[in-house]
């Protein structure tokens, strides 16, 4: 039994057709460490009405539903069923754009890549993000240390859900994890917020779910939280939460960007105030295939 299966102790119910690459997404874990964590499950073609094993300590309460009773259970043995009531829970549940992988880099022009991370506490908060391969190395200015923002200015764009003070926010946690790594402050473009705001909107209205576009020449991070208000500090710490040296490119890599000079950020509300998705588009792009986060 692997390390990963030794310490599964919930599982989650799947109704639809999702991959094992949603399955995993949902559960906030790569691919393989899913594949790990489910070795009996066939991840060449979707995982049809089964039990899935999700990582220890995952909250299961506002994703989880009654799977068919003669429902296959992927799960090492020795693992326990937490399988509370609640809404339906189907990942593969989307609209007909492109859908992205966060296992799998490309190496042609502008292939997105995305990866996710899960906070349980009262609420349940999911993020995505972007890579794209290398046109041009940029080296990053030195900075030490970063100013809080000003209130901006009224917009004279959309920026979706958000307040004055959320924009404060946002702008402020970037630039906080910024300066703790040495990098340059970014400042927050309301013409990069708009066009966040129109994928926000999009997004919320297939019920928050989380797939990358409509973010032009811009990189691109996405977060999505169920229940409650959203605190921008605290969905930004999800993605800062990622390992920034671990070879791999993530959330923290594209929110560390040294070349990226602005962000733009929008949220919007799904239908019935359930959920609230986070849209950050970044310019310049970062998570360059080939290149280091430190240097842009």
């Amino acid at each position: 039994m692997t390390p990963e299966a030794a310490k599964c102790n919930t599982t989650l119910p799947v109704t639809g057709t999702p991959t094992c690459q949603q399955l995993a997404d949902l559960v906030v874990i790569s691919l393989n460490s899913f594949q790990r964590l489910n070795p009996q499950a066939d991840c060449s073609k979707p995982i049809h009405d089964a039990y899935v094993c999700a990582p220890p300590g995952f909250n299961v309460t506002l994703l989880a539903a009654a799977a068919p009773a003669n429902a296959p259970v992927f799960v090492p043995s020795g693992s326990s069923h937490s399988v509370p009531s609640s809404n339906s829970t189907n990942p593969s549940a989307a609209h007909n754009g492109t859908n992205t992988s966060d296992t799998s880099v490309s190496n042609d022009t502008l292939a997105p890549v995305t990866s996710t991370t899960t906070t349980s506490t009262t609420t349940t908060t999911t993020t995505t993000t972007t890579t794209i391969d290398p046109t041009s190395v940029v080296e990053a200015p030195a900075l030490t240390t970063a100013a809080a923002v000003a209130a901006p200015a009224a917009p004279a764009v959309n920026v979706g859900a958000m307040s004055a003070q959320d924009v404060i926010d946002i702008t402020n946690a970037h630039n906080n994890y910024r300066a703790s790594l040495g990098m340059p402050s970014v400042s927050f473009d309301y013409n990069v917020a708009s066009t966040a705001a129109d994928w926000a909107n999009y997004l919320a209205s297939y019920g928050c779910m989380l797939e990358h576009g409509g973010m032009g020449p811009y990189g691109q991070n996405l977060a999505m939280q169920g229940g409650g208000s959203p605190s921008m500090q605290g969905l930004f710490d999800g993605w800062a939460s990622e390992c920034l040296d671990c070879g791999e490119l993530n959330h923290a890599t594209q929110a560390a960007w040294a070349s990226t000079s602005s962000i733009g950020c929008a949220t919007a509300w799904g239908s019935g105030g359930w959920c609230v998705v986070l849209v950050c588009d970044y310019n310049p792009a970062g998570n360059y295939v080939g290149r280091s986060w430190r240097t842009g």
